[in-house]
């Protein structure tokens, strides 16, 4: 007698994991800030959908989703932070004080 095997219940399965994405992302860029992976990411999927003739472009996950993504390849000591840190030059920011301040990642 044979088991059928069904897909999982939950999640958002996106046909470019999230996690995955940053591993292959840093071993080519070497380090990058979350921000810019996850853009990196939002291309990637655009391309993916038009490469493969979708109408509508694939659920891109959410900025939030992403960063609990690379926080768990961080648990799992896959991924560290370089060291490199650099203030935010976003406009919104022009007249704060304190910027905020981007932290870079690479492969552990």
């Amino acid at each position: 007698m044979s088991q059928m095997i069904t897909r999982g219940r939950g999640g958002n399965r996106h046909p470019l994991p999230a996690r995955q994405f940053i591993l292959d992302h840093l071993s080519v860029a070497g380090e990058d800030t979350i921000l810019n992976m996850h853009r990196a990411y939002k291309v990637a999927m655009e391309a993916l959908a038009r490469e493969r003739g979708r109408k509508t472009g694939y659920r891109i996950a959410s900025w939030h989703s992403f960063y609990s993504k690379l926080w768990q390849l961080a648990k799992d000591g896959k991924v560290k932070p370089s060291g490199r840190e650099i203030e935010s030059e976003e406009p919104e920011f022009a007249d704060w004080d304190q910027r905020p301040v981007r932290k870079y990642w690479r492969l552990a």
